[in-house]
């Protein structure tokens, strides 16, 4: 098609395009959790798309960075003390390894 050369990558742009590579290729990821880590009953994990809450981490929107989730956890937190009381919000660090969610850490910082 083009017969112009192809331009290299500077190092800089190889270091981000690994890192990047890295990220979605780990299992690991977070999500925005309300209620009490310990007891299954007041366990709710929270859906960004449609701003809902579910009992199952299934359903509960996955993300690939720390920073995005408990950002999210803060918007919640400040947005209504009425749906959530503003406490008792956690981001959750999961693993998705062999297609199955399972919880690594809660971290209660929001």
């Amino acid at each position: 098609m083009d017969d112009e050369p192809e331009e290299e990558l500077s190092p800089e742009t190889i270091r981000e395009l690994k890192r990047r590579l890295a990220i979605h290729d780990s299992p690991i990821r977070y999500a925005v959790l309300s209620g009490f880590p310990g007891s299954e009953i007041m366990r709710l994990w929270h859906n960004v798309s449609s701003n809902t809450w579910f009992t199952s981490p299934e359903l509960a929107t996955l993300y690939k960075d720390y920073g995005h989730a408990r950002a999210i956890a803060e918007w919640i937190g400040n947005k209504s003390s009425y749906r959530n009381g503003g406490k008792l919000l956690y981001v959750v660090k999961l693993t998705t390894k062999n297609d199955s969610i399972r919880v690594l850490k809660y971290d209660h910082k929001p």
